[in-house]
């Protein structure tokens, strides 16, 4: 093995088996292919291929495309993965999205095998049972186009990046210059992908310093903050953080740290390889040191990657991708090791893993095929809805490359106006069936009690309702004059009893808290709306005892504001 531990093996061949192991690659490509192609556009694929700022209109052309761009960075983030989703939403068939996506898939085998084992042909069985068995959420994270050019796309380019760093001593300038721009590209792809390299490389760097790792490796570093900054500067990202409210401020700094140990621990166990990964870290730390450990770059790239998910400390599957690709690598290597002085065990592992990527692919196939029936028959109800108003659907994911969808406007409210634009309808809303029925007799409020609230805007919305599907309550206002925006009511409770902070630390995370404005009587819901009888309502969940006053954004006359209800 070399110091990144990739087996240096010359491997010759017959030209059949050649033939055989581009064969067996091509045929990994056509099926990912084929389920690719049978995958339909979500929420954020449609949403993407809009001009949010110009009433939803499609994207058409270039000065469309280039004014979505500057829209979409302002208001959401500024990942290159979405500028690159929304290029082929505009400009390109959904088939040529499909070829691309194969192609990335493509690179990511290779690429895996190059770190891993050396020959791409060596880990292609293994790495595709891994994707069918172990990668987090494949048909989020690789099959979705929003999900896959987020994650797959951007965790492909940074194990390029790790391939070009590993071999650097051997670029010219040519090369070193495209480097640089892949780094750019790459980090500015996902901001949970490129933390996670950051911190691995640093830690590499500094494992290595002394032995010649010279100012190409410190440049594309650089290059590769550099992309992350492009993230980090949008205002978009810093306005959805500070609309965060999940964040308990009684809990201790020791009982946070907790929490995240234990979320980081829960996921490790649940996809399996970061587990084994961490066995391995640690048994190799106690054989050659921390130093030497830290100076592999995979090993340092898991490090980064476990640090990237303590950080953010969330349960969404999606965001340890890197940290389960980083992990199959560490333990990849040890296999491929382990099959070059076993030769004989290899084809047996081989043989079980295509076994096991047969199965799973027919379970993949059509757990897709029954997820596209099931999307493609809620577009039929909705193109044949005279308003877009339509019953709510439900799909249970069966498989793991199909996630759980509700189409349900308590949920996805926010994709209303996205919604009505892309199927050019009044108002898609998926309803459940008692409130559909209110809906359909022009009468929703039959049966509606008035709640004890007092509104700070009268003359436009003076009511708010409990409905009698006991599900939901509504604020009847002027349709003409109201129209609801993209962004949550927030619904404020009384404050739980103040806890004396004691030490510095646990002040300072209290102030912390209170500057980004994150309180914990605070609770948020989507609203949507609903016009009938002459009257528009906007409707929300149920509100409870507990809620004291209620907060719903809205555009009043063309112009942002905020309708208030206060507890009597």
């Amino acid at each position: 093995m070399d110091e990144y531990g990739r087996n240096n093996v010359t491997v010759s061949g017959s030209r059949t088996g050649i033939v055989m192991r581009w064969a067996a690659f091509l045929l990994a490509a056509a099926v990912f292919f084929v389920l690719s192609h049978y995958s339909v556009l979500r929420g954020d694929d449609k949403l993407f291929s809009l001009m949010t700022g110009h009433d939803y209109a499609p994207i058409r052309t270039w000065p469309d495309y280039l004014t979505a761009l500057r829209e979409h960075y302002v208001a959401n983030n500024g990942r290159t993965a979405d500028a690159v989703l929304m290029l082929f939403l505009a400009f390109c068939p959904k088939v040529v999205w499909d070829v691309a996506n194969s192609a990335v898939f493509m690179l990511f085998l290779w690429l895996t095998g190059r770190l891993a084992g050396g020959r791409w042909w060596h880990t292609l069985p293994l790495t595709l049972a891994y994707v069918m068995l172990l990668f987090p959420c494949p048909g989020e994270t690789m099959m979705w186009m929003a999900g896959s050019c987020n994650y797959m796309w951007s965790v492909t380019l940074t194990l390029a990046v790790m391939c070009l760093l590993s071999r650097q001593s051997g670029m010219d300038i040519g090369g070193k210059a495209l480097t640089l721009m892949l780094c750019v590209v790459a980090g500015s792809m996902n901001e949970s992908v490129s933390v996670s390299f950051l911190i691995g490389v640093v830690v590499w760097l500094i494992a290595k310093r002394g032995e010649g790792r010279g100012r190409f490796a410190l440049c594309a570093v650089v290059a590769y903050a550099a992309g992350l900054a492009v993230i980090l500067a949008s205002p978009g990202l810093w306005a959805r953080l500070h609309g965060g409210t999940d964040i308990n401020l009684n809990a201790g700094v020791g009982q946070m740290v907790l929490q995240r140990l234990l979320v980081v621990t829960t996921q490790s166990v649940r996809l399996v390889l970061p587990l084994l990964a961490a066995c391995m870290v640690v048994t190799r730390i106690k054989r050659r040191g921390l130093r030497s450990t830290c100076g592999d770059l995979l090993c340092a790239m898991w490090f980064g990657a476990l640090g990237a998910v303590l950080l953010f400390g969330l349960f969404k599957d999606r965001i340890y991708t890197f940290y389960s690709v980083s992990s199959f690598l560490v333990v990849m290597r040890w296999v491929t090791g382990v099959l070059m002085k076993l030769r004989r065990l290899a084809p047996a592992v081989a043989g079980c893993a295509v076994a096991v990527v047969v199965w799973t692919a027919a379970g993949s196939f059509r757990a897709i095929s029954d997820y596209r029936t099931f999307t493609l028959g809620v577009e039929r109800d909705v193109l044949a809805s005279a308003d877009g108003v339509v019953a709510a659907h439900y799909h249970r994911g069966k498989y793991r490359f199909v996630a759980p969808s509700n189409y349900d406007s308590d949920v996805m409210c926010l994709y209303q106006h996205a919604y009505s634009a892309y199927y050019h309808k009044p108002n898609v809303q998926f309803l459940k069936p008692a409130l559909l029925k209110l809906y359909r007799t022009e009468n929703i409020e039959n049966g509606a009690v008035a709640m004890p609230f007092t509104s700070s805007c009268p003359e436009v919305a003076s009511r708010l309702l409990a409905l009698a599907d006991s599900a939901h309550c509504a604020v009847a206002v002027d349709k003409w004059r109201v129209d609801v925006v993209a962004e949550n009511t927030v619904l404020r409770g009384e404050p739980r009893p103040e806890v004396a902070l004691k030490g510095r630390v646990a002040r300072l995370k209290r102030w912390y808290f209170a500057s980004l404005g994150l309180r914990d009587d605070v609770k948020t819901c989507g609203v949507y709306y609903l016009d009938s009888g002459g009257v528009r309502y906007l409707v929300l969940p149920t509100i409870g005892a507990d809620v004291k006053s209620i907060a719903i954004p809205v555009l009043l006359d063309g112009r942002r504001a905020t309708l208030r209800f206060t507890r009597k």
